[in-house]
C-alpha cells in the first residue's frame, strides 16, 4: 500500500496515534520494534511507529472497525508500558 496515493483510507474508517514520551528513558529502539511488532500482529490493522529526534515514539495506524482500532490501541499501550516502565498491562474494566 502506498500511503501517499489518493484514497488510501478508502478501506479503512479509523485512523489513530499514540504518542510515548519519557524523559531519560534511551531504549527508544526496543520500543520501536515492539510497537512494530503489534502492528504487523493486528488483524485489520494498517499502520506504523518511528522514533521522534529526542524522547518518544509516535505510533500512527488506520483500522478497519472501531473493534480493530481499540484491541490495537490495548495491545500498544501494553507493550510500551512494558518496554518504557516496566509495568504489566492495566486491566479494562467494562461497566
Amino acid at each position: 500500500m502506498r500511503l501517499n496515493q489518493f484514497g488510501v483510507m478508502e478501506d479503512f474508517d479509523y485512523a489513530a496515534s499514540v504518542v510515548i514520551f519519557a524523559d531519560g528513558f534511551t531504549r527508544w529502539d526496543e520500543v520501536l520494534s515492539a510497537m512494530n511488532t503489534v502492528l504487523d500482529s493486528e488483524p485489520g490493522v494498517y499502520g506504523g511507529a518511528t522514533l521522534l529526534s529526542r524522547g518518544g515514539c509516535v505510533v500512527r495506524f488506520l483500522a478497519r472497525s472501531a473493534v480493530d482500532m481499540t484491541h490495537a490501541n490495548k495491545n500498544l499501550w501494553d507493550a510500551a508500558r512494558e518496554h518504557v516502565f516496566g509495568l504489566p498491562p492495566l486491566h479494562d474494566r467494562k461497566y
